[in-house]
């Protein structure tokens, strides 16, 4: 139900790079990208692989559920898994990011989501 900022590798490695030769002391960059949300960012995924994407989005009664089996899984003595109350949190959570003052002041790129998709990819 939440989301997080795409980015790509190279152009975060490139700003830190700007930073060290251009950065001023004491200002803070955010080294951001593309902020979208895990199903769109899902079914964008499953469609670089030809397959059916997520159908729909969990909600929190859904969510409630599915982070309350994990934790008595657990309880229980098994080892942890991915869903658990705490990962269904963090997964509600929108961990966009605003790289406007990096993209200004050091010509931070932020290349599409597609694009950025497809080089991971292969």
């Amino acid at each position: 139900a939440g989301g997080c900022s795409v980015c790509d590798v190279r152009c975060v490695a490139n700003a830190i790079l700007d930073l060290a030769l251009a950065g001023r002391t004491g200002e803070r960059y955010v080294l951001a990208g593309n902020n979208i949300t895990y199903f769109e960012l899902w079914t964008k995924i499953a469609r670089h692989f030809n397959k059916r994407g997520p159908f729909t989005i969990l909600r929190k009664p859904g969510q409630l559920v599915v982070g309350l089996v994990g934790d008595y899984l657990l309880s229980r003595g098994q080892s942890e898994s991915d869903v658990n109350s705490a990962a269904v949190k963090m997964g509600s959570q929108f961990h966009y990011g605003d790289s406007s003052k990096a993209v200004r002041e050091l010509g931070y790129l932020i290349p599409d989501i597609d694009r950025i998709l497809s080089d991971a990819i292969e």
